[in-house]
């Protein structure tokens, strides 16, 4: 007998998804499901995030990285992940899924933020510049409303209810090991610090510096923080991985007027340009009002971007990303390579004047009083259009910039500002079918740290595609043991008749 059933490693949306559509859905008996989390609770990870300023705090942990987001919910499949190769019926379904347990924790019935007349205007307006506008919905939470959420979806899990067994959590904890026989799966784990907390209590009277748990089915859930440890982990199970299509690029701070002229139609438009070298550039995460922020991965800074609540800000933000080609695709060592120039300057991001980046080709026609950058510890004077010259991409982003001035007069003032590294979609994407199962069965890859997402939507989705095959898959085998049980009583009845 296993201690558990299902153990989710990772507890962003795509793990907290997984486990509460698994022990809703269990028919024939009560799932026992444990998620790993190598960062802290809720509540710690905000106090961390106060008094210890750092981005481990902001990414990792109970909630995931989605939990200090500034709450802008894509509601549409089809963007930011690969379940956009769904049928649309079955994606429909699926978002109508996810967007029912949020607002079943969240208590309000919120706008989705999108005008569809504006949209076809804004479409037409770009066309004319030889740009692409994709428009879907956008429903903005803000952050004391995803907080909200999550304490809610966790407070939930962690209550029994019938026929529901309430979910298990180590947190504090890594997974070192997974190793598969035909008994399932047995995966080791060592402590991250010396907080580490179990729930419930009795779970783990002493959580050692190191342990091993045991489970028929396991779930990959470890978010764009552990996709680089997810690699190692998949190797020793001989699980393949492809790159995805990486995006690099620059994250633009404005002032907010500008910005009001881009999300006429939603708060955050997908807009885009293609080249016929075969490169596409594209606007991604508009903050607005919003603020640049340090995000650091695997120990490197990248050019994050929030939402500022109430309006309390007078500048905006949003990434300009080129994706790769496919054909040559851009490797994790280069895309690494790039953040290290940045980090070796200092422990903040790079940044530059949008006259030093254009060259002095800027619009000079701008507001009066000085713009006033947000970012702190501020960032590190360098020559970013350079660095991106050396790969060929200074005049397509600088091309793109143009076209998007003529949506938002102003965007080229010369004292706006320019920060790198903006990565996005370094994560290979693991081998899985479409129920998220990689080649051994029982084993399951989800969310953004798997390649498979962008976004705690499109996270969550994947959850819950690999939750109900978890469930059918649990609910199979418990019934092997009833159907031989009773052929063996037939049996032994014939037997002692003769």
């Amino acid at each position: 007998m296993f201690p558990f059933d299902l153990i989710v490693i990772g507890a962003g949306p795509a793990g907290l998804f997984t486990a509460l559509e698994t022990v809703e859905n269990g028919r024939t008996c009560p799932i026992r499901v444990l998620i790993i989390d190598q960062g802290l609770s809720m509540m710690r990870r905000t106090r961390g995030v106060r008094t210890e300023p750092g981005s481990s705090w902001l990414i990792r942990g109970l909630g995931g990285a989605g939990m200090f987001s500034d709450g802008k919910l894509v509601l549409d499949l089809g963007s930011g992940g690969h379940l956009r190769d769904w049928p649309a019926c079955g994606r429909d379904e699926l978002l109508g899924e996810v967007l029912r347990q949020i607002s079943r924790f969240d208590g309000e019935c919120r706008d989705a933020g999108s005008d569809e007349a504006k949209a076809q205007e804004f479409r037409r307006d770009c066309e004319t510049l030889g740009l692409v506008y994709k428009h879907y919905r956008v429903r903005h939470f803000g952050p004391k409303a995803i907080r909200r959420i999550v304490v809610r979806l966790v407070r939930h899990l962690r209550s029994p209810g019938p026929p529901r067994q309430a979910v298990c959590f180590l947190l504090g904890a890594k997974v070192t090991s997974i190793q598969h026989s035909s008994q399932g799966f047995r995966v080791t784990y060592r402590t991250t610090t010396d907080q580490s907390i179990s729930y419930p209590p009795s779970l783990f009277r002493r959580v050692g510096a190191c342990g091993t748990l045991q489970a028929q089915n396991v779930v990959l859930a470890v978010g764009k923080e552990g996709a680089v440890d997810a690699q190692p982990l998949a190797s020793q199970l001989g699980i393949s991985s492809v790159p995805n299509r990486a995006c690099l690029g620059v994250r633009l701070e404005v002032r907010r007027s500008v910005v009001e002229h881009l999300v006429r139609s939603t708060r955050d438009p997908k807009i885009s340009m293609f080249v016929p070298s075969g490169i596409r550039v594209k606007t991604h995460c508009f903050g607005h009002p919003g603020e640049v922020l340090v995000t650091r991965y695997h120990g490197l800074p990248l050019a994050g971007g929030q939402g500022v609540p109430g309006g309390r800000s007078c500048t905006s933000t949003f990434a300009v990303l080129v994706q790769d080609t496919g054909s040559s695709p851009w490797t994790y060592d280069l895309l690494a390579g790039m953040a290290n120039r940045v980090k070796e300057l200092g422990d903040s991001l790079a940044s530059q004047t949008m006259g030093e980046f254009l060259r002095a080709h800027t619009d000079r026609s701008i507001p009066k009083g000085r713009f006033s950058p947000t970012l702190r510890p501020p960032a590190v004077r360098a020559d970013i259009r350079g660095w991106l010259d050396e790969l060929s991409l200074g005049e397509v982003v600088e091309e793109f910039l143009w076209r998007l001035s003529q949506l938002a007069p102003g965007l080229l003032a010369p004292d706006h500002l320019v920060y790198f590294p903006a990565i996005e979609w370094w994560m290979p994407r693991l081998d899985t079918n479409d129920d998220m199962m990689t080649r051994i069965p029982g084993l399951y890859a989800v969310g953004d740290g798997a390649g498979l997402s962008q976004g705690i939507v499109q996270a969550a989705a994947t959850g819950v595609v690999a939750a109900r095959a978890i469930v059918r898959r649990i609910e199979a085998a418990d019934r092997r043991p009833a159907v031989d049980e009773a052929a063996a009583t037939r049996m032994e009845g014939a037997t002692s008749g003769r």
